[in-house]
């Protein structure tokens, strides 16, 4: 098979099992902190602002997609933690988009 399929199943798979849960909410702290290992972030920046980000309201994956540098910070999260947080996030909806644009171009050759 070709190399981009194969990258494609995987970042399916990955989406699949990580998937971002728009509009579930997070019960607690630890599972805002799970949602971000997940999203490749860095298990002891997660451990560190999850509580923190969970008790200023971002209680569901919608909340943080998109966020920036800037916005976490102003949540008082450290400059190092929130570019690597907003890279990962970022990186994430990127993959996503990626993925969906894959999955629509299948279709319409499919169709």
């Amino acid at each position: 098979a070709p190399l981009p399929f194969l990258l494609s199943i995987v970042v399916y798979a990955s989406s699949t099992i990580h998937g971002d849960m728009s509009e579930e909410k997070f019960q607690d702290a630890s599972a805002l902190e799970a949602w971000l290992k997940g999203k490749d972030v860095d298990s002891g920046r997660a451990a560190t602002v999850s509580e923190a980000l969970f008790s200023k309201g971002f209680d569901q994956p919608s909340t943080l997609i998109g966020i920036s540098s800037a916005q976490l910070e102003g949540k008082g999260i450290t400059t190092p933690t929130a570019v690597h947080i907003s890279n990962k996030l970022e990186k994430e909806q990127f993959e996503q988009q990626q993925q969906q644009q894959d999955d629509d171009r299948r279709k319409r050759i499919a169709d």
